[in-house]
């Protein structure tokens, strides 16, 4: 009998213990991604989006950990997972990407963003690109930032990546892709043939 007690009460103990250690982690889990939001908005870089309420919007430079946060920019992770690179395209951007600087526009609120800047991203990470050679700004419905980073661009569509080499623009990418895949027009625009983006008149 008191065998029986002695079991009973070691049962009940291990149950309190495992709820209360699933508790905390879900607190912790909770406390993460809250003081994950305060870092991005103490950086100024979230703000309230005026024309979807309730939703937040990033506006500024940004980086890719600036999208970390699943219960805000969910988009990002889950495009980011699905899509799946041509892996010889990517070779060849790899080996043509010396002295390449990519200044990149998009907007965490457009449907084209949404789609391409994961795609963008997981292309660059399987061809090797260092992010410090990618400049990522994230832009107001107006097309526009508070610290001008568009200036004299000619913005018009998001995303838009814009490729340069010794500082001269050699291509850009605009809001979808001409070929088959975002991967084959950075490339075409890399290797430096006729590419002509979407809305050029």
């Amino acid at each position: 009998m008191k065998y029986f007690y002695t079991k009973t009460i070691l049962i009940v103990l291990l149950c309190i213990c495992v709820m209360s250690c699933k508790n905390t982690t879900n607190e912790t889990d909770q406390q993460t991604v809250k003081d994950k939001i305060e870092e991005i908005q103490e950086s100024g870089k979230l703000i309230d989006d005026p024309e979807n309420e309730g939703e937040k919007m990033l506006l500024g430079r940004v980086s890719l950990t600036d999208f970390k946060n699943d219960s805000l920019f969910p988009w990002m992770s889950e495009n980011y997972q699905i899509y799946k690179p041509d892996t010889t395209i990517s070779l060849a951007i790899k080996h043509r990407l010396d002295g390449i600087r990519i200044k990149a526009f998009m907007g965490t609120w457009c449907e084209d963003s949404q789609r391409e800047v994961p795609h963008f991203y997981k292309i660059l990470n399987t061809a090797g690109v260092l992010h410090n050679s990618i400049e990522m700004v994230a832009m107001s419905h107006d097309k526009d930032t508070p610290q001008g980073y568009e200036k004299d661009l000619n913005i018009a569509y998001v995303p838009t990546f814009i490729f340069y080499k010794e500082g001269i623009e050699i291509g850009r990418f605009v809001e979808y892709a001409q070929g088959a895949s975002l991967e084959e027009d950075i490339l075409t625009i890399i290797k430096g043939e006729l590419y002509t983006p979407s809305y050029t008149q």
